[in-house]
């Protein structure tokens, strides 16, 4: 019962810090996007 709510809590770790991830990179895309453009 242990191991079964470990690997819980490690793929929710995994996924949440995916979905940070995602959230970031298209955070940081979008803001770095117009100044690569601008500076082009």
């Amino acid at each position: 019962m242990r191991m079964i709510n470990a690997r819980r809590a490690i793929v929710a770790a995994g996924s949440a810090a995916l979905g940070v991830g995602i959230v970031g990179s298209a955070t940081l895309g979008s803001s770095l996007l117009p100044a690569l453009l601008f500076a082009s």
